[in-house]
Parts: structure tokens; sequence; C-alpha cells
């Protein structure tokens, strides 16, 4: 098992502390929570463009104990396997952790999809914008076709936005993935567009506005009935 990112390990440690401590320090949106689905265990977490956002994610899911596998790369074929990620293959810039509670090739029930892009974190892992909008594609059809409850986030604020109008890689792994979610978490600072409201309206997705990190422990504690 190796390391959860492609970042060296105390730059991890370090991000991660960073984002407990903003949950700590985040206000509450009033009513952040109300009327969040159910979702169920087992979870695998990823990125949709191998930004830092997803260890926002893992960190939440540890603060609150929400037990979780996570793979930067993973295919429908690595989700198809269930738990442990079987035939996964570690290297420079394709990584697992796991953390599931539950047996070894148990399904998934919950994909968690964390959006953002950087091009250095596509490099490390050999891919283009295109591939990896291609592995999007599958991984997010497979869930669709298999019940797998399907969770975007996007966390790091307007940094992972395009000016209005324009078509960056940010705002095509937005339009790649939103359509295709159960639910999409998203901070206010991403949202000032209210984009994500737009396209959640045009393809039926529920979208959760938050104002910061607290908020979405509190959807995760709601969702996977922590509390």
């Amino acid at each position: 098992m190796s390391t959860l990112t492609k970042r060296s390990p105390i730059l991890t440690i370090a991000i991660a502390m960073i984002a407990v401590m903003a949950t700590m320090l985040a206000p509450m949106a009033v009513g952040a929570a109300d009327d969040i689905p159910k979702a169920e265990t087992p979870v695998l977490i990823t990125s949709a463009g191998q930004g830092n956002g997803v260890l926002v994610a893992t960190a939440l899911a540890d603060r609150v104990k929400l037990p979780y596998d996570y793979s930067d790369v993973p295919t429908s074929k690595h989700i198809a396997a269930g738990v442990g990620l079987e035939g996964f293959v570690e290297g420079e810039g394709a990584h697992r952790e796991i953390k599931s509670t539950a047996p070894k090739g148990t399904p998934y029930k919950t994909l968690i999809v964390v959006m953002g892009v950087s091009l250095k974190g596509m490099g490390a892992s050999g891919l283009s914008i295109d591939t990896e909008l291609a592995r999007l594609k599958d991984i997010l059809d497979y869930c669709r076709a298999n019940n797998i409850f399907v969770v975007g986030m996007h966390v790091e604020g307007a940094a992972m936005r395009g000016k209005p109008g324009t078509q960056n890689d940010n705002e095509r792994v937005i339009d790649a993935v939103v359509p295709k979610c159960d639910l999409v978490i998203v901070t206010k600072a991403g949202n000032q567009d209210g984009r994500f409201n737009e396209l959640g309206a045009a393809h039926g997705v529920q979208v959760a506005e938050v104002s910061g990190n607290r908020d979405i422990q509190t959807i995760f504690e709601t969702m996977f009935g922590l509390k």
C-alpha cells in the first residue's frame, strides 16, 4: 500500500492538517445539510483532474470516521472489483489506499469524485485532459449503470474555475462530472457565477452549496448516518 497521493508524505500531512483546521474554523451555512440524501458504504474516493481538492475530501472523511478506499486513477474495471481495487497496479502517479471495513471484493455503493485540474498531477499520472475526461466518462457511466451513488465535490474555490464564458480544463471537467452525479457539493467561492446550480437544474442533479469544510463534514455525517 502506498501513500495517499503522489506528493511527499510531509506535504500530504500538512495539507490534511490545513483541511482539518479549516473544518474547525469555517462558518456553518444555515441549512447546508437540509434534505441531503442518504448514501451507503463501501465508498471509493477519487479525483477528477488530479488536483489537491481530493485531499480535503479524504481528510474530512477521516475526521468523521467514514471508512473509504482511495485511488487517484481507477477505471471501471477496478471499481467493478469492489473493495480493495483488485487488479489496480500501483506505481508513479497511480496510488490506492484501502480503509474500507467491508470484506475485500464487496461492491462499492458510493463514489465521491473531487473536481479540480492539476496539469502537474495529470502529468505524473501520464494523463492529458482528454484521457482524464475519457477515464471519468468510463467510471461515471459504470456507476450509473450499476446503481452506484455518485457525489461530486468542488472545494478549491475560484482557483479551480475559469473566467466566465471560457472553456478551460477545469470547466471541461465540471461539464463532464456534474451531469452524471446524484449530488454535488460546492463551496460558495467556487460557485459565484451559479454555474453548478444551472448544470444541476438542467440535469436533475441536487446541488448543496456550502460555506466551508465544516459544512461538508456535516453533510458527510448526515449522508452516511455517522451522527
